[in-house]
């Protein structure tokens, strides 16, 4: 890929650092596998000479007993080296359970030679050899998991996201969407620079059996939102055009899950009186649904969690700071938040940038979020910067005789570092289960004042 084409996709840009950096850490890792077997020849000759064995003072029988001689310690990590260049380098193998193989054979190994090894005088040497083996060896499993595994993991969701893009142009896929799903607004909405929430609602034309009130109620003076002042129309940029069509695909996959029938897959995580999480899990990733009946309009609950969503930090007591980065369309932003500790401490604050877009299907509005790169935030060296996959609002009119809404939530996301699944499930069922409970509050304030 060339520097221009770099420069006009930002996102193939991103694919082609991710890449860049996950070769860099291979080579490093590489490298230490080669370190790792060398010093531990260099040890053993150090061994060999401390104990003689270079001037005959040791037998052949003795040098190749595993109960009196580390040299089948040398012999292991020429064996492991030698599979893990095959296998991480000749054959580009990918998957970390080379490495963890790997380090628990020779870990057990080592355990094992410990009990029946039959120390000499040389004890000091025999200890410094062996301890130093055996580190040797759970350090390369580190350096993978933290360095390797991680940049291939970014390098996938790269190219993830820059195969979403690129399989659509933006006339085809808002085509498509069109089709499929109808949108409630002006064909110029795409096209157009940063306005008002208010503005965009006044193109809406209603859907029969909507109640009027919602509308309404969006555009009180009261409801519109005040980050970013009525710009004039222009056209979008390559990078703005970009991230509208990964919003438009991503709200797509949230409005097909929404219509999918409850299948097996879904599990119960959390379920109460006042709100139900669910969990399941598929391609490797785990989404967690939340729903929950709340007595406010459909278009009050949306307005407090997308388009009020800078003002999440006043409210919810899990996030720590909501900003808006861009408006790219009245469709269309680029958010970031932040999250403060969870699961009473064990799990750190999280950070995160994500390209979020929203619409109207039938009496349905739905949001979409899904991460993405920002020049403006970079990632920050005191918080974890976490990814999210496909997330989103699904806010729909109950089958009641009094005003109330369906709220669903739905959550994929990759919070990072090395965190049992036990504690994630715990810590983000008590995030989404506390975000409906404050939802619910923060909507009662404001139509308290309304």
């Amino acid at each position: 890929m060339s520097p221009s084409d770099c420069e006009r996709f930002p996102l193939l840009s991103n694919v082609a650092e991710a890449k860049i950096e996950l070769e860099s850490n291979k080579k490093s890792f590489h490298i230490l596998i080669v370190f790792d077997f060398l010093l531990s020849i260099m040890l053993w000759l150090i061994e060999a000479q401390v104990i003689g064995i270079f001037k005959g003072k040791v037998s052949s029988g003795e040098l190749l007993d595993i109960h009196q001689s580390m040299l089948d310690l040398v012999i292991v990590s020429f064996l492991r080296a030698f599979f893990l260049i095959i296998v991480y380098v000749a054959l580009n193998f990918k998957s970390r359970y080379g490495v963890w193989l790997t380090t628990l054979v020779n870990s057990l190994y080592m355990i094992i030679k410990v009990i029946y090894f039959r120390f000499s005088s040389s004890l000091l040497i025999d200890i410094i050899v062996g301890v130093a083996i055996f580190i040797l060896a759970w350090v390369e499993l580190l350096y993978y998991e933290a360095k390797v595994f991680t940049s291939l993991r970014r390098v996938e969701a790269s190219e993830e996201v820059s195969r979403q893009v690129s399989n659509s142009t933006s006339d085809s896929l808002h085509s498509q969407h069109r089709q499929a799903y109808p949108i409630y607004g002006s064909a110029s909405d795409y096209r157009r620079g940063p306005a008002s929430v208010a503005d965009s609602l006044d193109s809406f034309q209603t859907p029969r059996g909507s109640p009027t009130s919602d509308l309404a109620f969006l555009c009180n003076n009261q409801f519109k939102d005040q980050t970013v002042e009525e710009e004039p129309e222009q056209e979008l940029s390559e990078e703005h055009r970009q991230l509208v069509l990964l919003g438009q695909r991503t709200l797509q996959t949230v409005w097909q899950w929404h219509n999918q029938l409850p299948g097996a897959d879904w599990t119960a995580e959390k379920v109460t009186d006042k709100v139900e999480i669910y969990k399941r899990e598929a391609d490797g990733k785990r989404t967690y649904r939340a729903s929950a009946t709340l007595p406010f309009s459909a278009a009050q609950v949306f307005r407090v969690c997308f388009f009020d969503n800078h003002l999440m930090a006043e409210w919810d007591t899990t996030v720590a700071e909501s900003r808006l980065l861009e408006r790219i369309c009245d469709h269309t932003r680029v958010m970031y938040n932040s999250c403060n500790e969870m699961g009473g401490g064990i799990i750190s604050a999280r950070d995160f940038v994500s390209v979020l877009h929203w619409d109207r299907f039938d009496d349905a509005w739905v949001s979409s979020g899904i991460v993405c790169e920002h020049h403006s935030m970079p990632p920050q060296a005191n918080v974890v910067r976490g990814e999210n996959g496909v997330c989103g609002f699904v806010v729909t009119p109950a089958d009641t005789s009094t005003p109330s809404c369906r709220f669903v939530w739905y959550l994929t996301t990759d919070l990072k570092g090395w965190l049992p699944k036990s504690v994630i499930d715990r810590s983000l069922a008590g995030v989404q289960a506390t975000f409906v409970e404050k939802l619910e509050q923060r909507v009662l304030s404001l139509a308290s004042l309304a």
